[in-house]
């Protein structure tokens, strides 16, 4: 399976308006609640050019847009960045996921020289906590009820990672 991440382009906002429409992909993230319309997706596009502070791209599966993966609140002078992953639920259990984020791990160290990736989880997201593991991720800390998750407020865990996986405690 050929898996490859690009940027987002305009023919590609029915795909990302229907993701981040769906309720089974933001109800376990901190993602939008309210209803998106074409132009809002369209505005979102529009605020991704020229910003220093994030890298969203495209997921593609053999040249089929399947989801998104990005990197945001690029902070440059501590060199991290928080990460993201929004694959479309058809696509689930196959793999993409590892290997997008895979990608975007090898871009942000090699290609951005980023130090420290991080995330956020919803302890309900027991997929999402097991790809983080296999990915050298370490649970950092909880921010407890921060999330409305299927109308009940939630814990967050807070996973990061340090370049090449370096620092793990399990390293030191």
């Amino acid at each position: 399976m050929t898996v490859l991440l690009r940027p987002v382009q305009p023919d590609d906002l029915a795909h990302t308006r229907r993701w981040h429409s769906d309720s089974r992909l933001w109800q376990l993230t901190a993602g939008r609640r309210l209803p998106i319309t074409l132009a809002d997706e369209a505005n979102w596009y529009s605020s991704l050019s020229g910003r220093n502070d994030q890298a969203i791209f495209v997921i593609d599966r053999q040249d089929e847009p399947v989801g998104l993966v990005g990197l945001y609140d690029i902070d440059w002078v501590a060199g991290a960045a928080r990460t993201g992953l929004m694959v479309d639920p058809l696509c689930h259990g196959q793999g993409i996921g590892t290997k997008a984020y895979s990608l975007l791990i090898d871009y942000a160290e090699h290609g951005l020289g980023l130090q420290r990736l991080w995330a956020m989880i919803a302890t309900e997201n027991d997929s999402s906590l097991r790809l983080h593991d296999r990915l050298t991720y370490e649970r950092e800390g909880v921010l407890r009820r921060h999330w409305l998750v299927n109308g009940v407020l939630s814990d967050v865990i807070v996973v990061g990672r340090l370049s090449s996986g370096i620092g793990r405690s399990s390293d030191t």
